[in-house]
């Protein structure tokens, strides 16, 4: 995994979602103390320490970058002890630019705004937060919808497959700007039979990071859930592009 601190505002924010309750200055405090206790500790033994209770994330990529910023942090802090200079980065680096908002004709996404809307999401804590607000305000229906439908799986299904939906609007909001509107979950609950994929790069999207979510340390996705997710959100791909007017 890449190390990468992007500063302690970016870091308190994902600490915070994480639900650890340390701040990033006690979190380089506990980092100090392993290290002048023993210069040979590895992060990978300090880290989980961190928690008192199971990390929480939305996303693969949330946890993704937590562990990154936490790695980076340990190698400041190390290389510090050590005589070198402690960069600060209090500014992460600028999302891309965005492509045209509202731009798209007909009814399928862009792979560059899924892209997009990915990055923007993953290094923004901020804007992923306003970004699940929208979804629930916008699409009720659809979100009651898939929440009744994943009741029986594990808690963590819930939380990573509606991560995936914020991504999945937030795609579809940029592409076709005031065009979509509400969704229903009739189209969601409707017969999919062997009716073509209409969003094939969100798919992509999706599908890969199901996968990834197989293979975290934490918590990862059990088979049955993955599939299950699957079916899902193919059903919410199929509801916002009928909501597409």
């Amino acid at each position: 995994m890449d190390a990468r601190y992007e500063g302690e505002a970016v870091l308190a924010d994902l600490l915070r979602a994480a639900g650890c309750d340390l701040s990033v200055e006690e979190v380089r405090f506990e980092f100090e103390a392993a290290l002048e206790e023993d210069e040979e500790t590895r992060p990978g033994d300090i880290i989980p320490l961190l928690f008192e209770r199971e990390p929480r994330f939305r996303s693969t990529d949330e946890a993704r970058r937590l562990y990154q910023n936490l790695f980076g942090l340990w190698n400041e802090v190390r290389a510090a002890r050590r005589g070198g200079a402690l960069p600060i980065l209090e500014t992460p680096a600028p999302p891309p630019a965005p492509p045209p908002e509202g731009a798209v004709e007909g009814r399928e996404v862009p792979a560059a705004y899924v892209t997009y809307v990915a990055q923007v999401l993953l290094s923004d804590p901020r804007a992923q937060r306003r970004a699940e607000d929208r979804l629930e305000n916008r699409q009720p229906e659809l979100v009651a919808w898939f929440r009744d439908a994943l009741a029986d799986a594990e808690p963590q299904a819930e939380e990573f497959g509606l991560g995936l939906c914020v991504v999945a609007h937030e795609a579809f909001r940029h592409a076709f700007g005031p065009r979509l509107g509400v969704a229903s979950s009739g189209h969601a609950t409707g017969e999919v039979g062997g009716a073509a994929e209409p969003q094939p790069a969100l798919a992509a999207y999706m599908e890969d990071a199901l996968d990834e979510a197989m293979e975290v340390e934490e918590e990862p996705l059990c088979e049955a859930d993955r599939a299950l997710l699957s079916r899902l959100l193919r059903r919410v791909r199929l509801a916002l592009t009928e909501a597409v007017r």
